[in-house]
């Protein structure tokens, strides 16, 4: 931001230097000296954020006049409003279509301050005014008609009761109230609402309250947290600041004199955002403690966010002076059943579904009403909905609420037989995962489950290491999902659980849990691949070892399988060549077509390692069409991948991007994450070639992330190939773009989320394959072009290059044409460029 401009949007807004500075909370003369140019600006996107919201402000100074004309006993807005533009702008056309507009959410979301800024915006649609109500005081339902009245200045008559008084004198008016905090009264509205509406056409009542108020006139609109981001280091600071929750955070903690933040608070303070949920309450309490301790310190506190959180302003209510006053007053309004059940929910990590709240949360006589008593703690919200997988529904709590809960159930004296439930009950859903251990077939409905559950399943899984009765159960079951942590890119967090797993079961285990575990944290460790590698090839001995003692075809073929590929990448091709002949020989005895296509393609790698590129292109293409017909797709996934790295590498990019887009949609579909970078890696060095230099850059920088986002080293071999084919195809990109825009794209890649990498995917290869020129222009070199390419590098004439290969000086000529048309260049110097790019690698 130059100094002239802001200069001009400060004189735009109407604001004096000394305005801004408070707004700011800097001094007049450093703004005047912004403005000189004498001061740089040292936050400028904070500066112009501020500007942007006074712009977005309506006037706070009216006319006199025109507030008696609006009437209206609105109290004034102290701080700045916010976030939830669109939802405001929705809700002020919903309350011209319907009667009773309800403000539904929980404590602390903000629902008063919504309804107040609504109001305002409506003044001029409500001649016959807009008036607030606070019901919060109350506690006689029969007390809301006299408290409007009141408000109104409708005197009480002897004659007639409250309500036809109020409807007499609002007539037909168009007016709205503004009922706030309706939540303890519920029994009152039903009567006064109905005859007020019926008597008074023009009337509409706007509301708040935790739970909606049940009337047939009532349209619900449910106010949630301001959005937030989980906190994983992918966000800039610049794209953290434009999440509503972290401006309001930032502004309130400015409000108390705290400077600008830096990089590091910017994300300190999307960390505590979305510890808090976005729950302004909190977010307000969290910006009075910050002057204290400071961002770092406290986020780092908030494990205890009803403990931390207790400063509220002296002039809001006694419910918003502190996080455990406003859940004080919510859960005083429950019955004692709701009053258990929610506390009992405090015991899930992350959300659950209907059927563990009925197993673990309810006791066998509660089990019939169960569904009742979550549907009311929802109205209450209490609880949150959110989609689950194959469209269902699930439940979770605010972690404030959740925080509150769980104390309430350590008083109760249930805990420790709660937990055992909730430890029993998903043990026997991961041991119901598919009986042998393999991957599932067909839909996504299994892992899906297993993903919506992990924080779940991970809590089960450790604290059964508590209990020696359970220790032996949870490794066997953590064995069993192996395919879980490696598909969903947590190989170390479950090869780490099951050592751990392993370690506390030690010689107590039993032999079948023991072969399952060995066998899964076998697979996590060649996944980690590295260092670990070896300890790969330890576990396979003993699970190999493992398995053949305890018998069974099926199973015994479906180890030898899966451990082949640790021994083919610590070198032993041999071993796992044998591994995979005795294998399909019993899997098709067996007939298990999993097992046959898991072999085939097996086999496929040993010859794709050894280069026999056509061999294994037929076993890819057997192990795909049985996968296929099985549907197992994620096993159709797995050919895929590898069958394009093999197409890149035969240089038929056409049936690469093919296999490319096709492996593309249905990892999508599936929401399978292994293999990605692989994928991205292929699809940039094809668009390198295809004439698309700025998205292949990108693409690469993705790929490079994902890749070390997920920590995988697994199929070196792999790797270095893709890592060859790369440098030859980017070092294309790097010329036609140069080495500064080069850098620049791989930086903006490597920002991309996986989504954001894959629709960029998609586009690069449409786009190739859509504009296919049949070899001109493709970037492909012969290998005697390539050759000549390296002399043209190296500032050879075309005589010189002649003399040099033995050829006529026109042959060299042609070479050299032919080089410049495939490459798409116009000049010796850019080919010169290019052989010297390739040199550096990309």
């Amino acid at each position: 931001m130059r100094p002239r401009d802001l200069r001009e949007r400060r004189q735009s807004l109407g604001l004096s230097q000394a305005d801004l500075g408070r707004t700011l909370g800097v001094a007049r003369n450093t703004v005047a000296r912004w403005e000189r140019g004498e001061l740089e600006i040292r936050h400028p996107e904070l500066v112009s954020l501020a500007l942007d919201r006074l712009a977005r402000q309506p006037e706070t100074q009216a006319d006199p006049a025109v507030d008696e004309k609006r009437r209206n006993n609105l109290p004034a807005e102290t701080t700045s409003f916010i976030g939830r533009e669109d939802e405001v702008a929705a809700l002020c056309e919903q309350l011209g279509n319907t009667r009773l507009l309800t403000l539904a959410g929980t404590g602390g979301v903000g629902k008063t301050r919504l309804a107040l800024h609504v109001a305002r915006q409506v003044l001029t649609h409500f001649p016959g005014g807009v008036w607030w109500v606070d019901l919060a005081p109350l506690s006689d339902p029969a007390l809301i008609g006299r408290t409007i009245a009141a408000v109104l200045h409708v005197g009480e008559n002897a004659m007639q009761p409250t309500a036809a008084s109020l409807a007499s004198s609002i007539g037909r008016q168009q007016m709205l109230l503004v009922l706030d905090n309706c939540e303890h009264l519920l029994e009152g509205f039903l009567v006064l609402l109905g005859g007020l509406f019926s008597a008074c056409p023009q009337l509409r009542v706007l509301a708040t309250t935790r739970e909606p108020l049940g009337l047939s006139a009532e349209t619900v609109h449910a106010v949630l947290p301001l959005p937030t981001l989980q906190p994983d280091g992918a966000y800039s600071p610049e794209r953290l600041l434009q999440l509503a929750a972290v401006q309001l955070l930032l502004e309130r903690t400015m409000a108390h004199g705290v400077q600008a933040p830096t990089a590091d608070q910017v994300q300190a303070l999307a960390d505590i955002c979305w510890r808090l949920d976005g729950l302004p309450l909190a977010l307000e309490l969290a910006a009075a403690r910050l002057p204290a301790i400071g961002a770092l310190e406290l986020n780092r506190r908030l494990t205890d966010a009803l403990g931390v959180l207790t400063w509220g302003p002296r002039d809001s209510p006694d419910r918003h002076t502190t996080l455990r006053a406003t859940l004080d007053w919510s859960y005083a309004l429950l019955s004692p059943a709701e009053q258990r059940l929610l506390a009992r929910l405090s015991i899930f990590v992350g959300g659950w579904s209907l059927e563990a709240c009925e197993g673990i949360a309810a006791d066998n006589s509660e089990r019939s009403s169960v569904l009742d008593l979550l549907g009311r703690l929802v109205s209450k919200s209490l609880v949150v909905t959110e989609p689950g997988p194959a469209g269902s529904t699930r439940y979770r709590m605010l972690e404030t609420v959740r925080q509150y809960a769980a104390e309430c159930i350590a008083q109760s004296g249930e805990l420790n037989a709660i937990r055992a439930r909730y430890r029993d009950w998903y043990l026997a859903m991961i041991e119901h995962a598919p009986g042998d251990g393999r991957r599932p077939l067909g839909r996504n409905h299994v892992l899906a489950a297993l993903d919506a559950d992990a924080d779940n399943i991970r809590v089960a899984l450790n604290s059964s290491m508590q209990d020696p009765t359970s220790a032996d159960r949870a490794l066997g079951a953590a064995g069993k999902i192996w395919w879980f942590w490696t598909d969903r890119v947590r190989p170390l967090e479950g090869f780490e659980l099951l050592e751990r797993l392993l370690a506390c079961a030690g010689e107590t285990a039993s032999a079948e849990s023991r072969a399952e575990g060995v066998y899964g944290a076998c697979l996590l460790a060649w996944t980690l691949g590295g260092a670990r590698l070896r300890k790969a090839r330890e576990l396979a001995d003993e699970a190999v070892a493992l398995r053949r003692r305890l018998g069974g075809p099926a199973r015994v073929a479906h180890v030898l399988c899966g451990v082949s590929r640790p021994l083919m990448d610590v070198g032993d091709s041999r071993t796992a060549r044998l591994f995979l002949d005795e294998s399909l020989e019993l899997a098709e005895a067996q007939r298990i077509p999993q097992t046959v296509a898991r072999c085939l393609h097996g086999l496929g790698t040993l010859a794709h390692r050894r280069l026999d590129l056509v061999s294994a292109a037929k076993y890819y293409a057997r192990a795909f069409e049985l996968c296929r017909e099985i549907q197992d797709r994620y096993g159709m996934t797995t050919e895929l991948g590898t069958w394009l790295l093999l197409e890149y590498q035969k240089g038929d990019w056409r049936s690469a991007l093919a296999r490319a887009r096709e492996a593309l949609l249905l990892r999508r579909e599936l929401r399978a994450r292994t293999g990605q970078h692989e994928l991205l890696g292929v699809v940039a060095g094809v668009a390198a070639r295809q004439h698309q230099p700025d998205r292949a850059v990108r693409l690469y920088g993705a790929s490079l992330q994902l890749r070390q986002q997920f920590g995988i080293e697994r199929e070196v071999w792999r790797s270095d190939v893709l890592a060859q084919l790369l440098s030859r195809d980017l070092a294309y990109a790097r010329t036609r773009i140069g080495a500064a825009a080069f850098a620049h794209g791989v930086a903006a890649g490597r920002q991309l989320q996986l989504e954001e990498a894959l629709n960029e995917a998609q586009v690069a290869i449409d786009q190739a394959l859509a504009n296919s020129t049949g070899g001109h222009g493709d970037g492909h070199l012969t290998a005697r072009e390539a050759q000549v390419a390296e002399l043209v590098g190296r500032g050879l004439t075309n005589r010189q290059i002649a003399d040099t290969l033995v050829v006529t000086e026109a042959t060299a000529a042609k070479h050299v044409e032919h080089i410049l048309d495939r490459l798409g260049f116009s000049s010796r110097s850019q080919i010169a460029a290019w052989v010297a790019s390739r040199a550096e690698g990309p």
